[in-house]
């Protein structure tokens, strides 16, 4: 999760192309060689099943991709969030087997449907002329797309469509003005972008292109003052959407005039999502990661890093748990508490899986080590 925390303000100007299956459109059926994992899942099932409220979601990826494996830890949590509702994620790549394999091999956490493109059938029929990966399609169980885009939308578009709150009609209308925005970037026609942003942001207060979009419109002016103002405005609209405040700390980080608010972030982080061990342990994770001599952050971390603790023990998905216990062995460090940043540490990569992060999570453990070394070295000059 950590890792897609901060690619809302990433701002994506390549356009669709106008062969592609976007909002609105049939789903067309997958043509798929082979599954490798958790299948065959068919996106029309819905029709046929009892569950008429299935979701289904399609990323076709590429395990070349960095964004895809940036994407992967959030497909896993949110397949886990939404199981028992009857979200069923399908990931397709065009590549080989034996690639894929091999990727599937050094990944055990992945919990969700990957399937072998039919000779890139499926791909070509969703993506068009573009080759952007990974792509995100949501699709009903009547086999309707209802949203596509980027991974660092797909969380809050889920949410709402679980609460009730997704509009499918609204949703056309805004993909529609989304590709006019783009077009207007493109042409650095920055009048119209603000235009056209802010009649989706009417529609979508939460709206994760136009906000990226307006957002380096504002840094590329290089009036940092205007971004700053134009997100305090969007919280402003939409309280309690959490994602505004981890773009606040991203552009405190690159900002230093806005580093003084970065506690008073923290704390609203704090009050705000205190039920939320995933969001205030990713808050925790950031403040110490990106701000690691601010007092202020240290301290409300901490706060958070304790909260997460009592909620964290009855939260039944492990990825949490671990990431909690990974955050805690850090606060520990920051506090000079080595001997328990290692235990804990030591915790965590005894509960990881996979082989790369098992692999990080020891070599953690054995800065973690030397820093006690060392600390006993210099206690007794």
């Amino acid at each position: 999760m950590k890792r897609i925390i901060f690619i809302l303000m990433l701002c994506t100007l390549a356009g669709v192309s106008a062969m592609a299956l976007q909002t609105g459109d049939e789903a067309a059926p997958l043509k798929t060689s082979k599954w490798l994992l958790n299948g065959p899942i068919a996106i029309n099932e819905g029709r046929k099943s009892e569950n008429k409220d299935a979701i289904f979601i399609l990323e076709l990826w590429g395990t070349w991709s960095p964004q895809s494996l940036d994407a992967m830890p959030l497909l896993v949590y949110l397949q886990n969030k939404y199981r028992a509702k009857g979200l069923k994620i399908i990931a397709i790549s065009r590549e080989s087997e034996d690639v894929v394999k091999a990727f599937l091999k050094k990944h055990p956490e992945i919990n969700y449907g990957i399937a072998l493109d039919d000779k890139s059938q499926t791909t070509l029929k969703y993506l068009g002329e573009s080759r952007l990966l990974p792509r995100f399609y949501v699709i009903n169980a009547k086999g309707e797309i209802i949203w596509d885009g980027e991974a660092a939308d797909l969380a809050s578009v889920l949410r709402k469509i679980y609460s009730g709150k997704y509009s499918s009609s609204a949703q056309e209308e805004i993909s529609r003005m989304q590709q006019e925005l783009e077009l207007q970037m493109r042409r650095g026609m920055f009048d119209k972008v603000k235009e056209i942003s802010d009649r989706i942001l009417q529609i979508d207060p939460e709206n994760g292109p136009a906000i990226r979009m307006r957002m380096f419109m504002y840094e590329n002016q290089r009036r940092p003052d205007m971004a700053w103002d134009f997100l305090q405005k969007c919280i402003k609209k939409s309280p309690d959407y959490d994602r505004f405040y981890f773009v606040q700390m991203d552009f405190a980080s690159r900002y230093p005039d806005y580093r003084k608010f970065i506690g008073q972030i923290g704390e609203e982080v704090f009050k705000r999502f205190n039920k939320e061990p995933d969001i205030l342990n990713d808050m925790a994770w950031g403040l110490l990661t990106r701000f690691p001599d601010d007092v202020g952050a240290l301290n409300v971390a901490a706060k958070c890093v304790l909260r997460v603790k009592e909620l964290a023990e009855k939260e039944a998905q492990p990825a949490i748990r671990v990431a909690s216990l990974n955050t805690l062995a850090l606060l520990y460090y920051r506090c000079g508490l080595l001997d328990k940043a290692l235990k804990t540490q030591k915790k965590v990569t005894s509960l990881l899986k996979e082989d790369s992060t098992v692999k990080k999570s020891k070599l953690t453990e054995q800065y973690y080590l030397k820093a006690i070394e060392l600390n006993k070295q210099l206690s007794a000059l």
